[in-house]
């Protein structure tokens, strides 16, 4: 409170440094969206993309993939298809073993 928003830097170490619990999942969640927030208003006060206040623009497109999901091998295919046909994904992540299953699982 009472702090100008536009400090990013200084208002990120303030949180991290003096917040009242060691940091953690929930703490530095917290942290990162109130970042995201800070950032967001200094690009509209000073009327410029976030990217502008960082450095600028490195490239004009970004490749993105999607997580294709599914409890046995045939959902999974399915669920990857239905993602490149709405979306137009040329790239999908998925786990080796859909659904939980693993080579790896201990069950007594």
């Amino acid at each position: 409170m009472g702090k100008d928003p536009r400090n990013v830097e200084y208002l990120w170490a303030t949180m991290y440094n003096f917040t009242r619990f060691p940091g953690g999942l929930v703490v530095n969640a917290a942290i990162s969206g109130i970042e995201h927030a800070l950032w967001d208003i200094a690009g509209k006060a000073a009327n410029l993309p976030v990217y502008m206040l960082l450095g600028g623009k490195c490239r004009d497109k970004i490749r993105v993939y999607q997580s294709a999901g599914g409890k046995t091998p045939e959902q999974l295919a399915e669920s990857a298809r239905r993602l490149i046909a709405k979306y137009g994904y040329t790239a999908l992540k998925a786990a080796p073993y859909p659904g939980g299953r693993s080579p790896c699982r201990i069950t007594r």
